[in-house]
């Protein structure tokens, strides 16, 4: 029996998290720019 965490498993974890995070963070970003388009051409639209 192992008493020792595994390093590389705590690795890949944490690396999984972050690429998570970072793709969570690239569609919020996106959603912000598509967003801010639509809203652009409603204002060009209305003047």
């Amino acid at each position: 029996m192992r008493r020792h965490k595994s390093v590389g498993a705590e690795r890949r974890r944490s690396d999984l998290v972050f690429a998570l995070a970072a793709a969570v963070a690239l569609a919020g970003f996106a959603y912000l720019v598509v967003t801010m388009q639509g809203l652009s051409h409603d204002l060009r639209t209305a003047n």
